[in-house]
């Protein structure tokens, strides 16, 4: 196999990370680790903004999902209520915590931490008031998912199964009804 780089326009990664703030965000996709000193399970997942000067940017944080410890489990708690994840989840399989979890919209604060000689994110706090999103940030976070789900429709993938996948719509557009959005 060659590469003909003439055929391709050069582009640039920026994989500093965000500024600490309030992001809209999408738990993107994750991989399963287990801790190096606490043998616990967690998830090294991925992170996407999806709104704002910050779009599309991604940073990666740790997920705990071990449920023998309260804090992790009343953590999971507040992601999944953020997020409007109201079922049951099967945290031992990967394909129904991607169908559960993953490219649900929520707000969070990240915040940035040093790790030796890194600057990392992670998140510091879920939103879960409703006085904490504003209307223009639960109608992008409606379009946002119609878009993901239209996206998934047209490929064929994800999302366009017929199966439940949380969400209850108004329209065949694929829009959220405020029921169906986090109580923000």
């Amino acid at each position: 196999m060659t590469f003909d780089p003439t055929k391709y326009k050069p582009t640039q990664f920026d994989d500093s990370p965000l500024p600490a703030g309030k992001y809209l965000l999408v738990l993107e996709t994750f991989e399963r680790k287990i801790g190096k000193e606490s043998h616990k399970p967690y998830l090294r997942a991925k992170y996407k903004a999806i709104t704002g000067p910050m779009k599309g940017r991604s940073f990666f944080c740790s997920l705990g999902i071990d449920l023998t410890n309260d804090g992790t489990a009343g953590r999971l708690s507040a992601f999944c209520a953020a997020a409007n994840i109201k079922d049951r989840v099967d945290l031992a399989s990967d394909e129904s915590l991607k169908r559960a979890w993953c490219n649900r919209p929520f707000k969070a604060e990240v915040s940035m931490r040093n790790s030796g000689q890194y600057v990392n994110n992670d998140i510091r706090k879920y939103a879960l008031d409703a006085k904490d999103i504003a209307g223009p940030e639960r109608k992008a976070m409606d379009e946002w998912r119609a878009a993901f789900l239209q996206e998934q429709e047209m490929r064929g993938g994800a999302g366009s199964d017929g199966e439940d996948d949380g969400y209850e719509y108004e329209d065949d557009d694929g829009s959220l009804s405020d029921d169906d959005l986090p109580p923000f």
